[in-house]
């Protein structure tokens, strides 16, 4: 069967949804007996939703219990994420969420990043899945594919490289200080 154009199936949900729409709207209104802009987007999502899968409707006889089901999903879904929200408040958490960076860690951090940024990409997540996100060689395996020992290998290599960037640049930056404090 052949998908009618969008004009026909506009017309087609319309005239299926203005019986409905009425009732809809005070069974919204009287679920959520929230002002009227919460119960506009309330109906505006289950308007779309249902628009959206109208094509899953077997008999236009359901299409009132469709857009009710829709509804009321739609409200418990809205209620459930304002509940958790609720729950949550950064100032109720016991823990900083503060995402400024003291100055001496930031400019660790900063250097870090430089050396990560010279290696290849696989050698680069690899150490940064291994030291930084603290997941096992296994799972480093299953997330980039190949072999154990080729996950080994490309840590080692990382690591290895890592430290030699270290190294030319902590000599780059001695170098750097004796010119500048030796010079008149």
């Amino acid at each position: 069967m052949s998908q009618p154009d969008s004009g026909d199936q506009q017309q087609h949900f319309l005239s299926l949804f203005e019986p409905v729409r009425e009732r809809l709207w005070r069974y919204v209104r009287a679920m959520t007996r929230a002002d009227r802009d919460t119960v506009h987007d309330i109906i505006g999502e289950t308007i779309l939703n249902v628009y959206g899968r109208m094509h899953t409707l077997r008999t236009p006889e359901h299409f009132a219990s469709y857009c009710f089901t829709t509804a009321r999903r739609v409200y418990m879904r809205q209620r459930r994420r304002e509940r958790l929200a609720a729950l949550f408040h950064s100032t109720a958490s016991p823990y900083d969420v503060s995402d400024s960076t003291p100055p001496d860690t930031s400019l660790e951090i900063t250097i870090l990043y430089d050396a990560l940024a010279t290696l290849p990409a696989a050698m680069r997540e690899t150490l940064i899945l291994f030291e930084i996100s603290d997941c096992s060689l296994e799972d480093i395996r299953r997330i980039q594919g190949g072999t154990l020992s080729g996950v080994k290998s490309r840590l080692a290599r990382a690591r290895k490289q890592v430290e030699e960037w270290y190294a030319r640049d902590e000599r780059a930056t001695l170098h750097q200080l004796r010119t500048t404090t030796t010079t008149p």
